[in-house]
């Protein structure tokens, strides 16, 4: 599904939050955010950033910092994962949520709430990697880097969620 949640708003009217995060790994169960970041986007118009490192309270293994060029140092003191996400949870508003495989990130900033304790509803959103899928169907990847070549975006410092977030936007 390229979207999930309900939206009445018409999408020439919609504001967007185009976002992606980091984590310690793939799985939302045993693995932790590192960063959050997006971009908040109205006619077509950056109007307003978020950006933060996690501290996903244990250790951030050497593949995560070699990918990402995150490092301990760079997360610790930053907030724990439950006030990141409610910070950009609060930053997003009852924007429609925008991600390049919307259901990994989401999926982390749901279970980060469910663990808090917080029953989070469904956001309106969009999935680029769906889309890239139904718009490209005979491409044989659909990774970030591969659409940003083929659409000729710059996408500097991949795999630093702000950079990912602007080259996604």
């Amino acid at each position: 599904r390229i979207t999930r949640g309900r939206s009445d708003e018409l999408l020439s009217d919609a504001t967007y939050v185009v976002f992606d995060i980091e984590t310690t790994g793939l799985s939302v169960v045993y693995d932790a955010l590192i960063e959050i970041a997006g971009v908040k986007i109205k006619n077509g118009t950056i109007v307003g950033e978020f950006s933060t490192f996690v501290d996903p309270e244990r250790p951030i293994n050497q593949f995560t910092t070699d990918l990402t060029g995150i490092t301990m140092t760079d997360v610790r003191g930053k907030p724990k994962p439950a006030e990141a996400v409610a910070d950009f949870l609060s930053f997003a508003g009852d924007a429609i949520l925008v991600a390049h495989n919307a259901d990994f990130d989401l999926g982390h900033v749901y279970a980060v709430r469910k663990r808090d304790g917080i029953d989070e509803p469904e956001h309106p959103s969009i999935d680029t990697l769906v889309l890239a899928k139904a718009l490209w169907p005979d491409r044989q990847r659909y990774s970030l880097d591969s659409l940003c070549k083929l659409l000729k975006v710059n996408l500097n410092g991949h795999h630093r969620a702000i950079n990912d977030a602007k080259a996604t936007a």
